[in-house]
């Protein structure tokens, strides 16, 4: 699993399959384009990615990842295995580290993060687990989550969460083949509106992400559908 941060300057990157590890690289990238049609050859373009030097370990497997990149930022939220969620600043000197752990370490049946895009919502962050429910949480107060919302359906996998660009919406995918949006100012239990149906992939909306006004969702059979909210 990779990441960009701090502008498209830099990757994140982490090896997923290694059970008990739970290493982090930040890398430089340059992309070679070449001429129109050498650069896409084999051998012939010369792209690349190279270590930066800084390896933070926060112990354990990582199940997911994620960090801010449309604003300058070095800090990097993971989930680990056993539903443990800490914050990792990859710029810190010597090394990154962990400075931060959410109240209690623990989102029961964690399975994804999703980091604010934007300055406008830089401080905020999501978890959603099968058993720990989907939760907003302010990087200034990890000691309990700052939002849970209910009223979307996730027991069995995986199903995406994200944030809107002002951090004032946040929606979520659902295994009842729709999706949730939520307004964060009217707390977690008041669904603003229920979204999709019918998307296939048994019944599940395990995809969701949202540029602007525009909300993207798919469903485990491939299908991608497109909403103007």
């Amino acid at each position: 699993m990779a990441r960009f941060i701090g502008r498209d300057r830099f990757l994140v990157g982490v090896d997923l399959s290694d059970k008990r590890g739970g290493r982090i690289s930040l890398c430089r990238w340059k992309v070679d384009r070449g001429c129109s049609e050498d650069g896409v050859r084999p051998g012939l373009n010369k792209s690349r990615v190279w270590g930066a030097g800084t390896i933070a370990d926060v112990g354990g497997g990582v199940v997911c990842m994620d960090a801010a990149n449309g604003y300058t930022s070095s800090l990097v939220v993971v989930g680990g295995a056993g539903g443990r969620v800490v914050v990792v600043d990859m710029g810190r000197s010597g090394g990154g580290g962990i400075v931060a752990q959410c109240g209690g370490g623990v989102v029961k049946g964690l399975h994804s993060v999703h980091v604010a895009k934007s300055p406008a919502a830089g401080n905020a962050f999501l978890t959603s687990g099968t058993r720990g429910g989907l939760k907003l949480w302010d990087l200034r107060a990890l000691e309990r989550p700052a939002v849970h919302f209910v009223g979307h359906a996730n027991r069995m996998g995986r199903v995406e969460c994200c944030l809107s660009e002002c951090g004032g919406f946040v929606v979520s995918g659902s295994e009842d083949a729709h999706a949730y949006l939520f307004d964060v100012k009217m707390g977690g239990g008041a669904v603003l509106r229920k979204i999709g149906g019918g998307i296939g992939g048994g019944g599940v909306v395990a995809g969701v992400d949202l540029f602007k006004s525009t909300l993207g969702l798919s469903g485990g059979e491939g299908k991608v559908s497109l909403y103007h909210l």
